[in-house]
């Protein structure tokens, strides 16, 4: 270490101010720098109107085919009804729900040929019996088991849903196919439709 000291130049004392300034310029200049540098970003969002239909407790679009057993004579004379069949919409506007039967007769699977005709028209029958959608139920369309009759016509169900959340409504069906029809399957695909208003 002594011989370090040695070799060590030595500054004239003007030199010395000279250095110290530089060194407190350049300091200073660093941090007037990091104060002043600043950034922006725009944020864009494209927004849709959007609607979805659902079943059941499952949340899809399609629940399972609704199932209607015929035992008993009285059966065919008072007809029966379905089981209550949830149906949740979800939207950003408000919404119309509307129904029809895709085919106006049923389709038949049996032992019968040629196969017997039933009429979608006069057999089934539909009531929104839960209404939790807080919304207009279309007029006579049920409510309290106020039954109305399905066909191919378009049909309201629900008229002015709203966008809070889970829009939730149910239905039951009821079918009356008389004495006369022979056994077998007999189905139809019903149609929903929420459109926004």
């Amino acid at each position: 270490m002594f011989a370090y000291l040695q070799n060590k130049a030595v500054l004239p004392a003007h030199m010395k101010k000279f250095a110290i300034l530089f060194i407190l310029s350049f300091t200073c200049g660093i941090a007037g720098y990091a104060q002043g540098v600043g950034s922006s970003q725009m944020l864009m969002m494209s927004l849709s109107n959007v609607i979805e239909v659902s079943f059941g407790g499952n949340g899809t679009a399609f629940d399972g085919p609704v199932s209607m057993e015929f035992n008993d004579p009285g059966d065919y004379i008072n007809g029966i009804e379905s089981p209550k069949q949830d149906i949740r919409v979800r939207t950003n506007k408000s919404f119309n729900v509307n129904i029809k039967a895709k085919s106006g007769m049923f389709n038949y699977n049996g032992p019968q040929y040629p196969a017997p005709e039933m009429p979608v028209d006069n057999t089934l029958s539909m009531s929104v019996t839960d209404n939790g959608s807080g919304r207009t139920i279309a007029p006579g369309t049920g409510g309290n088991n106020n039954y109305f009759p399905i066909s191919t016509e378009t049909q309201n169900v629900i008229i002015g849903g709203g966008t809070k959340g889970n829009q939730n409504y149910s239905v039951k069906y009821k079918t009356k196919p008389g004495q006369s029809i022979p056994e077998g399957t007999y189905a139809v695909d019903l149609i929903y439709t929420a459109s926004q208003e």
